[in-house]
């Protein structure tokens, strides 16, 4: 939810800091994401600023649309300006989420509650908000740009001393309302600069001691300066625009001043959240990486004991940045498969019924709970762990088997040189070197299943639930036999026997193929996540998919040797009806274009 004071924000860019690298002290300092009620904690501090040019048009738009003596807009564009305003008001109510009074009865609404950031609705009322300033600048540029009423170009001194003595009107109240508020934003300054201990009281509160803290409020102290000029300036150039200075032959320059004036402002506003990476340099491999590629279809690979929590690295910062560079960078690039989620702000149930059924119940968790977990690392095939080598004899202790897990490769994290050595250290200055004592180590487990397997035995549990308890029960050998929640012939072997790997010849995101062979009709396993728009070929011909071990796809095969195609074909009923929504708006738009030209046609000559 976006607090009501950080509204500021679209008129004063950095005024509680940025939400990127801290520069300064641009550390982001406001209270979006904050839970109820708490005094400490910063989530996200996205950019909202629009640009004091388009704040100011979209005012005079608004300000100019009630009905004067003088009227500039028509009935019909009034509307649309109405409109358009409310719409932006009603957004930005809705972005305060919680801290709005009717919060809690419009995120009780059915479909309202599925909104995991009101302050999402800033975008509308960004939108809304174009609307308006496209309104405004045009009728500044029509109307006071156009060719001087007296039918001669006066000098800039006597076209604004002309203007000023006959200044009255709506326009008289805009130069003095300009004036004022100007004044106002210098005053405001000054007042947040004798604030400056609160200020500091409520950062060290919030976590921001010492230095940062007085770093944060000069940065701010910054913001507030350029916010009062910049607007001073875009004032000033509107009240030169009122005064006609810029009109006929000069209405180019009226072009420059405001395309210079909002080219700078938003320059200035928006340098902050662009970062340059050299992309060679960042997705730069190493001897990890490179050791990970080779059986990268095989086998996932993670650094934590769930896929959304719990960090096999209980004790290295550092390890866990670099890692989640490699996650969300490298891994991505070269498609190493991984075991742990990047971002799922909605897990599916199906996800998380099948996570939970292998998760601690009690914090801390006991034996019996941590023993479950490799369950899942061997289910998900997930046959690589990246951890510290203080942990191996605690890895160990919670293996199903003794001996289940190896020391493969011990490396340690070294920084690689760095393309300008003055910039500051980043994940993507780390590399890897393998080393025999190394801190930290590759660790295999053998126990995981293979990516695909061939099951001569499988089993129907009678509802769901059983097939999870099935699962994490330390009984059932997942090696021997699958349990499948889909209609399916009876198996051939009536006991158990060890499955047989597949091979997979072609592994594409959308496209696997693999060879399997069969000595009797048998379930071929892949233990990829099941997906009911997932498409599977034997030799061809179409076979029902089977949802395998609750969450992985499967299908059943005849004896012999077979091509299996895997193939995700989601139906274009979406693109249907977004290519329908798409031809609608553009008719209307057309049927809008036709109908401005046909009113401002001249009439006929009779």
């Amino acid at each position: 939810s976006l607090p009501k004071i950080e509204t500021l924000r679209v008129i004063i860019p950095g005024i509680f800091g940025y939400r990127m690298e801290p520069r300064d002290g641009s550390n982001y300092w406001g209270a979006v994401g904050r839970p109820e009620g708490a005094k400490a904690g910063q989530h996200s501090g996205s950019g909202e600023y629009a640009g004091l040019l388009v704040v100011v048009a979209a005012v005079w738009a608004l300000g100019r649309s009630r009905k004067q003596k003088d009227p500039i807009y028509d009935d019909l564009q009034r509307v649309y300006i109405w409109f358009w305003g409310a719409m932006a008001l009603l957004a930005l109510l809705f972005a305060w989420g919680y801290h709005a009074p009717f919060y809690k009865l419009v995120y009780s609404l059915p479909y309202f509650s599925t909104i995991r950031n009101p302050i999402k609705f800033m975008h509308l009322f960004h939108f809304c908000l174009l609307i308006l300033f496209g309104f405004g600048l045009d009728n500044l540029i029509r109307r006071y740009c156009a060719v001087s009423p007296t039918g001669k170009t006066l000098s800039f001194g006597e076209q604004f001393s002309s203007w000023r003595k006959g200044l009255g009107g709506f326009e008289k109240k805009w130069v003095y309302g300009s004036v004022l508020v100007t004044g106002l934003a210098f005053l405001s300054m000054m007042a947040f600069s004798s604030s400056r201990r609160s200020i500091l009281r409520y950062l060290q509160e919030t976590g921001f001691t010492g230095e940062l803290g007085e770093q944060i409020v000069r940065f701010a102290q910054g913001e507030l300066l350029w916010f009062a000029l910049y607007l001073a300036v875009t004032l000033l150039i509107i009240a030169l625009i009122l005064s006609r200075s810029f009109s006929g032959a000069r209405a180019n320059y009226a072009f420059v001043l405001l395309g210079v004036i909002l080219f700078a402002d938003l320059t200035r506003a928006n340098k902050p959240w662009i970062l340059y990476y050299d992309h060679t340099y960042k997705y730069q491999s190493n001897p990890l990486i490179d050791a990970l590629i080779p059986h990268k279809n095989e086998q996932r690979v993670t650094g934590r004991f769930l896929p959304h929590g719990g960090w096999i690295v209980t004790d290295s910062y550092d390890f866990v940045m670099v890692y989640f560079e490699w996650l969300q960078n490298q891994f991505q690039a070269l498609n190493i498969h991984s075991l742990d989620i990047i971002q799922m702000p909605r897990m599916p149930a199906l996800d998380q019924q099948f996570l939970n059924a292998f998760s601690p119940a009690n914090s801390p968790p006991t034996v019996d709970d941590l023993q479950r977990l490799p369950r899942l690392w061997q289910l998900t095939n997930t046959r690589l762990l990246l951890g510290q080598r203080t942990t191996e004899s605690t890895l160990e202790s919670v293996m199903v088997t003794n001996g289940s897990l190896t020391l493969t490769q011990a490396f340690n994290l070294v920084m690689k040189e760095k393309p300008d050595p003055s910039s500051r250290m980043q994940t993507d200055h780390v590399t890897v070197q393998f080393a025999t004592n190394g801190q930290f180590g590759i660790f295999e487990y053998r126990d995981a299943l293979p990516r695909a397997a061939i099951y001569s035995h499988w089993e129907k549990p009678a509802s769901e639930q059983e097939t999870l308890t099935r699962l994490a029960s330390p009984a059932f050998n997942p090696h021997q036999a699958v349990l499948i929640n889909s209609d399916v012939p009876q198996p051939s072997d009536a006991a158990p026997v060890r499955a047989e790997q597949a091979r997979v010849v072609s592994y594409r995101p959308r496209h696997v193929e693999i060879e399997a062979e069969a000595s009797k009709p048998s379930v071929l396993l892949l233990n990829d996540r099941y997906h009911p728009h997932w498409k599977v070929f034997v030799d061809g011909q179409e076979q029902p998919l089977l949802r395998c071990n609750y969450i992985m796809r499967g299908v059943h095969i005849p004896a012999g040797k077979h091509k299996v195609l895997f193939h995700f074909a989601p139906p274009v009923k979406a693109l249907w009806v977004s290519l329908a929504g798409l031809a609608v708006t553009l008719g209307t738009i057309g049927f809008l274009l036709i109908q401005g030209r046909r009113a401002t046609a001249p009439a006929p000559t009779p």
